[in-house]
């Protein structure tokens, strides 16, 4: 297993392949049983596939078949002049590509802002099962209140070492966040601004399926206030879990395994023949 949050030298060890404007890693139990439904691993803001290296390490530690996504202009990615102009709706294009790729069941399971991303995509196919992680929820949820817009009309840098620090950390004791630091990405402030203006309705009824949320109980209380993320599991009529001890990037911090742990057996209660 990785020696440590930010070791993210597995990706190094899998296939990759390029799907339109963005690329997916798998897992490499993907090809071992390829009728199984596959987890397919959806980051947020400023992130990119990277940020699933643990889960996808674990997960054909356990075999359970997965793969994780760099949407268009993440992850390495180039950056074309028209990202900026790139919302919920456009990044969802590449989920729906990659799925079509796939041509099995997938589950995807989605951190941040990807979840809006992800169940945009949703709304347009069929998905086997819904996941989300620290969720940017549906505009049209009672308890949400707009925050302040991003500019528009540029990228928005990464935040610095000290707001990502706690941002996406929660302020956990790690010595040296440089390696995260470096993994992050300009942003499309049309992405930022879709959970920010709640501009994405979402179709509630496109979602009978079974779904997972999980919650980081670190969240920053200003963009996850308390009772949002049980809401939005409610709307998708998920099952809910807190991660007391996690923050908004659970999947990079010291509580990485619990979320996989949730994760798996939740994958096997809804595959199980």
């Amino acid at each position: 297993m990785p020696s440590s949050e930010f070791d993210f030298s597995y990706m190094d060890t899998l296939r990759l392949e390029s799907v339109g404007r963005g690329r997916i890693f798998f897992g490499q139990v993907t090809k071992s049983d390829p009728d199984r439904p596959i987890l397919l691993l959806i980051h947020g803001g400023h992130h990119g596939a990277w940020c699933y290296a643990h889960y996808l390490q674990y997960f054909d530690n356990v075999g359970i078949p997965a793969a994780a996504m760099d949407m268009r202009g993440h992850g390495g990615l180039p950056q074309d002049a028209d990202l900026a102009e790139q919302g919920a709706r456009e990044l969802a294009e590449d989920v729906i590509a990659f799925c079509q790729m796939l041509a099995r069941p997938v589950i995807p399971v989605c951190h941040s802002a990807g979840a809006l991303v992800g169940a945009v995509a949703g709304e347009q196919m069929r998905f086997y099962g819904f996941g989300l992680l620290a969720p940017s929820p549906p505009g049209q949820l009672e308890c949400l209140h707009s925050l302040p817009l991003v500019p528009a009309g540029g990228l928005i840098p990464p935040p610095d070492q000290e707001i990502c620090r706690h941002k996406f950390l929660a302020g956990e004791a790690v010595i040296d966040i440089r390696p995260f630091i470096h993994k992050l990405c300009p942003e499309s402030p049309r992405l930022l601004n879709d959970r920010r203006s709640l501009a994405i309705h979402i179709d509630q009824t496109r979602f009978d399926m079974p779904a997972l949320c999980i919650s980081a109980g670190r969240d920053r209380g200003d963009l996850h206030p308390e009772g949002q993320d049980l809401e939005t599991a409610h709307f998708f009529g998920a099952e809910y879990h807190c991660l007391e001890a996690a923050p908004h990037c659970m999947m990079v911090s010291a509580e990485w395994r619990k979320g996989a742990d949730l994760i798996a057996d939740w994958y096997r209660r809804i595959t199980k023949p």
